[in-house]
């Protein structure tokens, strides 16, 4: 079945309009940074942890190490590591309030991209 597939689509031969149509949505790829986005953001969220966490976050706005660690159940390190993650790719930031350290979502294009999914 899947060879017939790559078989009849080696025989397709687009028609002039669609070439035109073609090429305009090569040329879109080549040079949209939305796209850009959207690879790096699934990527960041393609572990359960960050994706948990970006979840959380998204419906809670701000918690603490030791929140996300209750609430998924994990190591305030192994929770603290994944942080670090997002941290470093801008999608949250930290906040100090007395001894704690509060996250929340940062990076305004991501939000969005989760607005628009979820």
């Amino acid at each position: 079945m899947k060879k017939d597939f790559i078989a009849s689509w080696e025989k397709c031969y687009p028609s002039i309009s669609e070439l035109s149509c073609i090429n305009e949505l090569k040329d879109v790829l080549k040079n949209e940074k939305k796209l850009g986005d959207i690879i790096e953001y699934s990527k960041i969220m393609s572990d359960k942890t960050r994706g948990s966490i970006i979840y959380l976050l998204y419906k809670k706005w701000s918690l603490c190490v030791c929140d996300l660690a209750n609430i998924l159940d994990m190591s305030s390190q192994a929770i603290s590591s994944q942080l670090i993650k997002l941290y470093d790719k801008w999608i949250i930031k930290r906040e100090r309030k007395w001894l704690s350290v509060y996250y929340s979502l940062s990076n305004k294009t991501f939000v969005s991209f989760l607005h628009n999914i979820l």
